[in-house]
């Protein structure tokens, strides 16, 4: 099956992950969770759907809030990879009333 055609732009990383983090209001759904950013500069520009990209990270975020209901802090870390592969990370530390919870999520 083909996928379908999608307008595809050459799009800097960091600048869509900064636009969903603002969009997505993270410091507006509770001041128990810290966000801290460590994006690369100067990434390779990747060629994506900004609405799909952009909403995939959003998706992420929310559901790192989700997981936090007791606090805790959002990393996200754009880095480059091999070749021309970027990383995009969301490792999340969170203060959970059930130990065994978190241990099952790291």
């Amino acid at each position: 099956m083909k996928c379908p055609d999608y307008p595809n732009k050459l799009q800097d990383l960091n600048v869509l992950i900064r636009s969903s983090l603002k969009n997505c209001g993270i410091f507006n759904k509770t001041e128990h969770i810290s966000l801290q950013e460590k994006l690369t500069p100067n990434l390779p520009k990747v060629r994506v759907n900004v609405d799909d990209i952009s909403l995939a990270i959003g998706h992420l975020l929310i559901n790192a809030l989700d997981s936090m209901p007791n606090g805790g802090k959002i990393n996200v870390v754009s880095t480059q990879g091999r070749g021309t592969a970027i990383t995009l990370c969301l490792p999340a530390a969170f203060k959970s009333a059930k130990p065994r919870v978190a241990e099952k999520m790291h």
